[in-house]
């Protein structure tokens, strides 16, 4: 009888161990909760500002290298259509010189010599 009274003794004891352990790791999260709130949260809700910021300028930089592709493209036909332009004005003037040389009386060559 008397084991039994210790052992309910001993179990009263653990129970109590229990709630105490219990209620000190009740404390700690709260205080560890409130650490985090006050600090790690801040952290966190920075970090996800910068990675939407590094998001919006990664697709900026990705835009403006699309734009500036075009605009090489562009650049590259501004300067074909200038070497263009100046083909067609060379073959305009050798048109003309062809054309003049056609209607403008036509010279005679000195005779040659025979020299035997």
């Amino acid at each position: 009888m008397l084991g039994t009274l210790i052992s309910f003794f001993a179990l009263a004891v653990a129970f109590g161990a229990l709630w105490f352990a219990g209620e000190a790791n009740k404390r700690a999260e709260f205080q560890h909760k409130k650490f985090f709130d006050s600090h790690v949260r801040g952290i966190s809700d920075m970090v996800k500002v910068l990675v939407k910021t590094v998001k919006d300028i990664s697709s900026a930089v990705q835009r403006l290298d699309k734009e500036v592709d075009l605009l090489t493209e562009d650049d590259e036909k501004v300067e074909l259509f200038k070497k263009i332009s100046i083909l067609e004005d060379t073959v305009s003037e050798l048109q003309a010189r062809i054309d003049g040389v056609g209607h403008a009386p036509a010279e005679k060559k000195p005779a040659r010599r025979k020299l035997l």
